[in-house]
């Protein structure tokens, strides 16, 4: 069992795990503290991808999470559509 963040728990033995790329400015991430001693530039925190993880059996959401900086498909992955 999948533990979740969503509320309800991924029972079955079969998940869906779905990677949504793109860019989501309205997502709004700090990541982790910037060090104020650093004379880098900030780190981009853009999210660029959205991951969810479903229950293939009930079709419900359990987790939910986000990811930036670069994002690819994994490999083998399904593409269901591309908007340039």
């Amino acid at each position: 069992m999948t533990h979740p963040n969503l509320g309800v728990a991924c029972e079955s033995d079969r998940l869906l795990h779905i990677r949504l790329i793109g860019t989501f400015p309205h997502i709004v991430t700090t990541g982790h503290p910037p060090d104020p001693h650093s004379t880098s530039a900030p780190e981009d925190l853009t999210v660029h991808a959205v991951l969810l993880t479903a229950d293939a059996e009930s079709g419900r959401a359990c987790l939910v999470g986000v990811q930036t900086g670069e994002v690819a498909p994994e490999p083998g992955a399904v593409v269901l559509a591309r908007v340039d």
